[in-house]
């Protein structure tokens, strides 16, 4: 979505929570590599999905969301405000975030 980096690119294992400062859009990337039949998800007032953990090394199962300043509003978070990201992951299978955010990227 050409927005600058917010938090990550990380990687880790297990859960983990995370908090970040809301921008005008944001964007969550999350990766999982484990046994290919549980899922990672990750939670947040900015946007909560899953991905399934692939078990191939480097071929990593990727999901997005990618929230505008329109639908922050929408889920009633304001510039400026912190919001919490939690990452939840069976044990042993390791998960990469990267989140992205700023003013829109110019067309």
């Amino acid at each position: 979505h050409g927005l600058p980096t917010v938090l990550g690119p990380l990687s880790g294992t297990g859960n983990k929570t995370f908090t970040v400062t809301v921008r005008p859009a944001m964007s969550i990337e999350l990766g999982c590599l484990g046994k290919g039949k549980d899922l990672a998800w990750v939670r947040s007032p900015i946007g909560s999905f899953a991905v399934p953990c692939d078990s191939s090394p480097g071929n990593e199962s990727f999901a997005s969301g990618y929230d505008s300043a329109q639908d922050l509003r929408g889920a009633k978070l304001k510039v400026g405000q912190r919001a919490s990201v939690r990452i939840t992951a069976p044990a042993g299978y390791t998960w990469q975030l990267w989140i992205t955010g700023g003013p829109a990227a110019p067309a």
